[in-house]
């Protein structure tokens, strides 16, 4: 329980700091949700070839509803929409960087819209619409971009969940 203080009072943006745990952790999902989620079912790791039987919940068919509200889980944490109402949206405004955090609530919506637009079961969208599911991961990847790179930088954290060491 006293961890939270510690959490809190750290504003640290070093490795292992709070807030590097958090643009980290964001930008890991959003990675996760492009790449294994919708990218490689949709070839984007195949040179185009379409894997429908790899997507998440193959079998129950809830692929896109999943995808979905995992994104909106997303956004909740990156702007505090679930416990105090801060989130990493309210320290890019305290950081003066407005515009970068309008850019992302922005591309948020447009990723969300983009995502919602993608029928279930995502097996089946992924041959009868993959110009829709391709036009969703663009604006994933923008997000991502967004995350990982400007709002990384704007916050002074090092991303540091992948291996970049240049294997």
């Amino acid at each position: 329980s006293g961890y939270r203080a510690t959490f809190v009072g750290n504003t640290q943006t070093n490795s292992g700091s709070p807030i590097a745990f958090i643009v980290n952790q964001l930008s890991y999902q959003l990675d996760l949700l492009k790449g294994p989620r919708i990218g490689w079912p949709l070839g984007k790791q195949s040179n185009g070839k379409v894997f429908e039987t790899k997507c998440e919940a193959y079998y129950a068919g809830i692929s896109m509803s999943l995808a979905v509200e995992n994104l909106n889980s997303i956004k909740r944490l990156y702007t505090g929409n679930n416990t105090s109402g801060k989130g990493l949206s309210d320290y890019l405004v305290a950081l003066n960087q407005s515009t970068l955090n309008t850019d992302v609530l922005s591309q948020f919506d447009v990723a969300l819209e983009k995502l919602k637009a993608i029928p279930d079961p995502l097996s089946n969208s992924l041959l009868t619409q993959a110009a829709t599911v391709d036009a969703a991961y663009k604006e994933i990847q923008k997000l991502v971009t967004l995350m990982k790179t400007d709002v990384a930088s704007a916050t002074a954290v090092q991303i540091s969940y992948a291996d970049n060491d240049g294997d």
